[in-house]
């Protein structure tokens, strides 16, 4: 969380012609690379464990239906709308 804004800035002080949406696209990538050095030089003692479930319960709930159809009722208004 601290890597990305000194990132960008480090970018934007010593690179300022480099346009905003490239010093965005290349911030995940030192991100990145600055995580992969840390575990490398630290890896977790104990690495953490997932644990699958078993079963799911894919009922939707009438919130979740409701919503939907709220939702696809406005992007079909705006859609005729802006037609």
């Amino acid at each position: 969380m601290l890597v990305n804004p000194v990132a960008y800035q480090l970018l934007k002080v010593y690179l300022p012609q480099l346009a905003f949406l490239n010093r965005m696209a290349i911030c995940p990538g030192i991100v990145f690379i600055v995580m992969a050095i840390i575990t490398l030089i630290k890896p977790a003692a104990h690495p953490g464990k997932i644990q699958a479930e078993k079963t799911v319960d894919l009922t939707p709930s009438k919130g979740a239906l409701i919503s939907g159809i709220i939702v696809v009722a406005a992007i079909l208004a705006l859609y005729a709308y802006f037609w």
